[in-house]
C-alpha cells in the first residue's frame, strides 16, 4: 500500500531458458535481445500502475483579456476518501503567482458558496466552497501566493452559485503546475507533487 491507501505494482522476475530455432550466434543473440527487451516494457508497464492517469492542465483564461502572459500557477486538488485520496479532478487558478516551488496551499470543502477575487487587470481567483466563510478563508490564503501589486483595488465577491449542485467533499492539493508566460506556452515551466 502506498500513502493514499492504494496498491503498488511490483514487478516480479523470474529467469526461464527458452529454446529456440536459430541458424547462427547473431540470429540466437538476436532473439535473446528481443525477450529481454520485452520483458523491460512489461516492467515498466506494471511500474506506470503507480502513477495518476495523465491530466490536461493548462492556463485559465479570462473573459476579459488584456493579455494572455500573465504568470499562473494551476493547483490540482483531489478529495480526501478518509485515509487516501480520490482522483485529482479540480483545478485552482492563481493568477500573478509569485511563491515558490512547494506552495503550502489550503484545503477547504468544496461546495456551492462561490468567492471570485477579481485582480487589478480582472485576472480572477475563484473558489467554490461549502460556505461563505470556507470561500472567504481560502482566497485570503491565496492572497500571499498573488503578486502585491495585482492586489491593489482587488474585490472579493462570494454568493451562492445557482445551476447545477457541485459535490460537496474536502479537497487537498496534489500537484501545482506553473505557466511563467501563461497561455503564451501551454507546457509547465515546472510541475510538483505535494
Amino acid at each position: 500500500k502506498n500513502v493514499n491507501g492504494s496498491e503498488i505494482w511490483v514487478p516480479k522476475i523470474n529467469r526461464t531458458q527458452i529454446e529456440v530455432l536459430a541458424i547462427d550466434e547473431n540470429t540466437a543473440a538476436s532473439m535473446a535481445l528481443i525477450y529481454r527487451k520485452i520483458a523491460e516494457i512489461q516492467i515498466d508497464l506494471i511500474k506506470m500502475r503507480n502513477t495518476e492517469p495523465p491530466i490536461a492542465v493548462i492556463p485559465e483564461w479570462w473573459q476579459v483579456r488584456i493579455g494572455s502572459d500573465r504568470p499562473q500557477l494551476v493547483c490540482l486538488y483531489a478529495e480526501k476518501q478518509g485515509n487516501k485520496l480520490g482522483r485529482t479532478r479540480w483545478p485552482l487558478t492563481i493568477p500573478h503567482y509569485v511563491g515558490g516551488h512547494k506552495p503550502q496551499l489550503p484545503s477547504y470543502r468544496k461546495g456551492q458558496w462561490e468567492g471570485i477575487l477579481v485582480l487589478k487587470d480582472n485576472s480572477k481567483v475563484i473558489v467554490n466552497a461549502v460556505s461563505r466563510e470556507e470561500s472567504e478563508r481560502v482566497i485570503n490564503a491565496l492572497r500571499q501566493f498573488i503578486n502585491p501589486s495585482m492586489l491593489a483595488g482587488a474585490q472579493l465577491k462570494v454568493g451562492l452559485r445557482k445551476g447545477n449542485q457541485l459535490k460537496q467533499c474536502l479537497v487537498v492539493p496534489k500537484s501545482v503546475r506553473f505557466f511563467k508566460t501563461g497561455q503564451k506556452n501551454t507546457v509547465p515551466d515546472w510541475v510538483n507533487l505535494l
